[in-house]
Parts: C-alpha cells; structure tokens; sequence
C-alpha cells in the first residue's frame, strides 16, 4: 500500500515538473512574440508607445495618471503628451504644447543591441520638435522631445501591444 502512494506522489510531482517546464517555454515564446511584434511595428512606422513617466529637465520625474501617448502612423504623428517645463516663447495662454496631430520628415530607423532608435521630426504652427524614440526588444520604450521654442523633456513607458493576441 505503501508503494502505491509513493508511486502516486511521484506520478504527481513528475506531471507537475512538466507543468512547470511548459510554462517556462510559454514565457519564452511570449518574449520571442514581443519581440518581433517590436521588430514589425518599428520597421513598418506604425506604434503607440503609452508614456507612463515623465522626466523634465528640472526637478524631479512625474508619474503619469492619464492615458498620454506618442502615435506614429508611417508619415504622421499624433502626439498627446504632458509638458513640464520653461517655455521660451509660446502663444498666451500656454500654447497646445505637446498635443498635436502633424506630418513626420527625416524619420530615421537605428538597431542596435536589442534596441531600436526612431528619430524624426515634425512641427505645428508653435515650434518645431525632434523626437528620438528608443524601443527595447522586451516592448519598454523612452521618448526625447527637443523643442526650439520650450527646454527638453523625456517620457518612459511601453509599446501598446494589443496589436499583439
């Protein structure tokens, strides 16, 4: 009797460790998916990456509660980000900032050590803005904005992947 449930709490642990050693596998090929589908969008020009944190050039990082995002659809931009920072010379009343729809030039795609690097620039009837949008292979992301007309600010956050089933 004895041997009987030895040879069942053994059948048990046996079937469990194969449990474990298919959901391992899943992981990896959730992480080769995420991967390609970063690899797709980024060559194909068409992501949004949702900015969760934004880091000013003075003073200290802001967790974003909205939900901002930077859209890039093959020629054109739908930015819709926060802005914290000084300004230069903007309309009154604090200007759009960094919420606009305008067409892309000049966009440049880099690959380098499981990161890609879209650069590109794109302007309104405020200033003039150049991004450079860095996308890691795992679907994290940072965003630079350089403007002429306010002082620099970067967002971190996350390619959305609903894309991704």
């Amino acid at each position: 009797m004895k041997i009987i449930r030895w040879i069942c709490l053994l059948l048990v642990f046996v079937l469990g460790y194969q449990d474990l050693l298919a959901q391992k596998k899943t992981k990896e090929e959730k992480k080769q998916e995420m991967k390609e589908f970063v690899e797709r969008s980024v060559k194909a020009h068409t992501f949004k990456i949702d900015a969760s944190i934004a880091y000013p050039m003075r003073g200290r990082s802001i967790s974003l509660t909205g939900s901002y995002s930077l859209e890039l659809k093959n020629d054109s931009a739908d930015v819709y980000l926060p802005y914290y920072g000084r300004a230069y010379n903007i309309p009154y009343g604090g200007g759009k900032g960094l919420v606009f729809k305008a067409p892309v030039k000049d966009v440049i795609t880099d690959f380098d050590k499981g990161k890609y690097t879209v650069t590109f620039s794109t302007s309104n009837d405020e200033d003039t803005f150049d991004f450079v949008v860095k996308i890691y292979d795992g679907g994290s992301a940072n965003i630079s904005v350089t403007m002429r007309n306010r002082t620099a600010i970067s967002y971190s956050g996350s390619l959305d992947a609903t894309g991704l089933q």
